[in-house]
């Protein structure tokens, strides 16, 4: 197996696993649009669609990351250092939305 043919594969594994991770499913674009526009998104104008399948996307996305990739890092050496990790037991912000 020549050395683009292995690229070529890797390229595409990695892309379609961004997309199962990131891509929302109706169910979860209905969530979305209805949080928003408090209607479903078959119902929605095209940019309103674009926003709700964006934050259902991004949900999706920062869900993967809170319960998959945050657990696993945290237990690494060197997590609890500052230098690492400087904002480790910070308030958040004011004005920040902790819930976004």
């Amino acid at each position: 197996m020549d050395l683009g043919l292995r690229a070529a594969i890797g390229a595409g594994v990695a892309f379609t696993t961004a997309a199962v991770i990131v891509v929302p499913n109706q169910k979860q674009k209905d969530a979305a649009a209805l949080d928003m526009f408090e209607k479903p998104f078959k119902q929605c104008s095209p940019e309103e669609a674009k926003a709700a399948e964006f934050k259902a996307g991004h949900q999706r996305w920062k869900n993967f990351f809170e319960h998959s990739v945050s657990p696993i890092t945290r237990r690494l050496p060197g997590a609890n250092n500052p230098i690492v990790n400087p904002y480790e037991g910070a308030e958040p912000a004011a004005g920040g939305d902790e819930d976004d």
